[in-house]
Parts: C-alpha cells; structure tokens; sequence
C-alpha cells in the first residue's frame, strides 16, 4: 500500500493489518499508530500532531528533515528504526530497543 503526495489527516483506522506501507511526500496529521508497523516508510513527509502510541516498529523507514513533532508513547524499535528516529532528532525518551 502507498500513499504519495496526498494528505493523511485525521483518520481512524482501528483493526487494520497493513504491511509494507510507504508514504512518500504526504502531509500526515491528527493520526494515532498503534500495533506492530513492519516494513513502514516514510519518506519527505511532513508531521503535525502524530502520535506512536503503544507501537512496535520494525524495518521502519523515516527519511524526514524534522521527526520532533512526533510523539512517541510506550514504543518499541529496533535498532535500524531507532537509529533513523535519531538521525531525524525525534523524542526518543519513551523508546525502547527491541531484544
């Protein structure tokens, strides 16, 4: 599933089994991610009022100037998705590393 040069606002998704999800050039904003999110990228996106709450992240992708208005709540990462959130200067305090 990709999601190019759109908008992903606002949305409720609850149940949902997505894998190999990219997003390329989308604003996305007013979203929750909750669950395991494996094989995500996100690639030039822009962030406003997103929160990872209670998220497993791995393989996950983030190639973005500014993660820091992200929230991060109770997550999990592994160390190549650690190592991209801190590149990206992202709030790291509520992450852990996966064993």
């Amino acid at each position: 599933m990709a999601f190019k040069t759109s908008t992903f606002a606002g949305n409720i998704i609850e149940g949902a089994v997505m894998n190999s999800v990219s997003f390329n050039a989308t604003d996305i904003s007013d979203v929750v991610f909750e669950g395991t999110m494996e094989d995500y990228s996100f690639e030039y996106c822009y962030f406003s009022k997103v929160v990872f709450k209670n998220a497993t992240l791995k393989n996950t992708f983030f190639k973005c100037k500014n993660l820091k208005r992200i929230e991060f709540t109770d997550c999990q990462a592994d160390r190549m998705t650690y190592e991209f959130l801190k590149n990206g200067k992202a709030d790291l305090k509520d992450v852990t590393l996966l064993p």
